[in-house]
């Protein structure tokens, strides 16, 4: 009975540990915007995350910290010391590897792991020696011993990821998938079986002399459980919550406010959590050793209380409430509001989403005989916004694939497909008809665009971003641009007032000037310049994929940002102009649908340009 009423533990810092999150998706939003106001530029979602995630640490070890104070216990506040250190390795973590995202095996997590991993095998050792020397009682080191090895093999599995080519040698010698979650899920079974059977029955001594040991245990094993969990389901919950946002998004007064933002990549979410976690196991593993040590080398079981002033500690917890209820009060217009905007003037509304068919939607053009069309990439076809209809355009040979970019003259569209390497136009009949490909020396082309009877098209050719000039009846021109910006052109315009193309580059985020086998100027810079138009005025709307930010660079080359935003809006495709002077946006799912969000064509009317 004794251990079932233990069984607590695995409920409430579940509970608590959720309720972290909660309040952190409602208050951090504030703490993004204050960093990024003060960088002067977007914080990716891996940077984010680590905000999100030191925030939830930090919550509960403070909420603990001041519990364990009032307490006034010696034995608590040497556990809660653990944690103290293992929050503060966190930090440092976060804010020092920029190399790696927190959820890849090879991050720096793995060192606070697996050098409490090592300690606590070292203190599991030494705790069996000293019960054999005070007790001359044999029957813990079966669960001492082991259990040390155990912890040594796990701080070294960290390290060398050990688990990681088991599941590689599962996988090609057996052709089961998912050898590594099988691995992981092993221990956490194997884990907790010795758990309610060996150190139940091996460990009751140590039990009797401290109060702590269970508790602290039964702590680490649920965290490294749960942490197995996410793991192992990651994808699983990907896809659940991908599957609620669609039913949400089949509303379109629905908007995905900036405290959904906390799962925005859902594998990143579980997977980060995940290692924040192991390490919290390995932690709770090391402090139950440790207090236990204690209790056999001290006198006095329980030592005397220290119980610090409570007018102190109201005094910190007052503050420490103040700062919560200050920072979600402040995240108000980032978490609430009937608009996607976060900044800048216009209505947005809704025009199609994944419940229409858009899926990982790509490109945006206008043009008067066409209306709004949308190279629909992931759906593999394309769709035409016309006299208030969104309807697709039939494609009845299924030709189109990876549609890349649009464009649109008065008698014809034309999609490029990149992964074909190929030119596609329709006329408005049933048939798209190939017009370019491979033999005529494209490879990947990316964007186009028609200007004075040819198409201008950024491909990537012979390793070297490349704008080419096709036109029928002519050999394919073929120019390579020389601008150290210059890397992965990624959209293009032709300003008619300039006489130039416009074309922007997202590794960069630079927009350029070009004039096309002559010279090559950058006017602007962004994080993730995605997409750019001309708007009447000569200024130039350019989409900063990433950012959630359409940025206007005016004709004298000033920069200012048109509007922004919600965070879960995040990945800014497609960007046109109709003859009305309403902007129509693309948002999609991010790289390689990574994001739990849909796909949305939006128009934003009364905007001011």
């Amino acid at each position: 009975m004794k251990f079932l009423s233990r069984i607590h533990y695995y409920i409430f810092w579940p509970i608590g540990f959720v309720a972290a999150f909660v309040l952190a998706s409602y208050t951090v939003p504030a703490v993004l915007n204050f960093v990024e106001q003060l960088g002067h530029k977007g914080l990716s979602y891996e940077m984010a995350m680590r905000v999100y995630l030191f925030f939830v640490y930090a919550l509960c070890v403070g909420v603990c910290g001041l519990w364990t104070l009032r307490r006034g216990m010696a034995v608590h506040r040497v556990v809660l010391s653990f944690f103290v250190f293992t929050l503060f390795s966190v930090l440092v973590v976060f804010i020092g590897d920029r190399h790696h995202i927190v959820m890849e095996e090879w991050s720096w997590i793995r060192y606070p792991s697996a050098a409490m991993l090592y300690l606590a095998g070292a203190l599991a050792f030494y705790l069996g020696y000293l019960v054999l020397k005070k007790t001359g009682s044999r029957k813990e080191l079966l669960f001492l011993i082991p259990g040390g090895i155990a912890l040594l093999f796990a701080g070294t599995d960290e390290l060398a990821q050990i688990h990681e080519y088991l599941g590689r040698f599962i996988h090609t010698s057996k052709e089961i998938s998912g050898g590594n979650d099988l691995i992981t899920i092993g221990y956490a079974i194997a884990i907790f079986i010795v758990l309610v059977t060996v150190a139940r029955v091996c460990m009751r001594e140590c039990a009797k002399r401290s109060h702590l040991l269970w508790p602290t245990l039964i702590l680490g094993v649920s965290a490294f459980t749960v942490s197995v969990l996410f793991d192992t389901f990651d994808i699983i919950f990907k896809k659940k919550i991908h599957t609620l946002a669609t039913i949400l998004a089949s509303d379109p007064f629905h908007i995905f406010q900036d405290q959904w933002y906390l799962v925005y990549h859902p594998r990143i979410f579980f997977n980060s959590v995940e290692e924040v976690l192991e390490l919290t196991a390995a932690t709770a593993f090391c402090a139950a050793f440790f207090i236990t040590i204690q209790s056999f080398q001290s006198q006095d079981r329980i030592a005397k209380p220290k119980v610090f002033p409570r007018m102190f500690l109201n005094a910190i917890g007052g503050v420490a409430v103040a700062v919560v209820i200050f920072l979600f009060f402040t995240s108000l217009p980032s978490t609430q509001g009937s608009s996607v905007l976060s900044q800048g003037s216009g209505t947005a509304q809704v025009i199609g989403s994944e419940s229409d068919g858009l899926y990982h939607a790509d490109d945006l053009v206008f043009n008067r005989n066409w209306g709004v069309l949308l190279a629909n990439e992931g759906g593999q076809n394309v769709y035409q916004f016309k006299d208030g209809r969104l309807r697709r355009l039939p494609d009845k040979g299924h030709q189109l694939h990876d549609m890349d970019s649009i464009t649109a003259t008065d008698s014809a569209v034309f999609v490029s497909d990149g992964s074909a390497g190929i030119i596609y136009q329709f006329d408005g009949k049933n048939e798209w008809k190939a017009l370019w490909t491979r033999k005529d020396g494209l490879v990947h082309p990316e964007a186009l665009v028609s200007h004075d009877g040819a198409l201008y098209v950024l491909d990537m050719i012979k390793g070297k971003a490349a704008l080419v000039r096709l036109k029928k009846g002519e050999k394919p021109v073929i120019w390579y641009p020389e601008h150290v910006d210059w890397r992965a052109p990624e959209g293009i315009k032709y300003d008619e007032k300039r006489k130039r193309f416009l074309v922007t580059d997202d590794e960069t985020g630079a927009v350029f000037e070009v004039d096309f086998g002559k010279s090559i100027h950058k006017i602007a810079s962004f994080q993730n310049a995605e997409e750019l138009v001309v708007a009447p005025d000569g200024s130039i709307l350019v989409t900063d994929n990433g950012n959630a930010t359409v940025w206007r660079i005016l004709p004298d080359n000033r920069v200012t940002a048109l509007l922004r935003l919600k965070r879960p809006y995040r990945d800014l495709q497609g960007i046109t102009l109709d003859s009305d002077g309403n902007l129509f946006l693309v948002t999609s799912d991010d790289v390689e649908s990574a994001s739990f969000m849909p796909s949305y064509l939006f128009r934003i009317a009364d905007i001011h340009l």
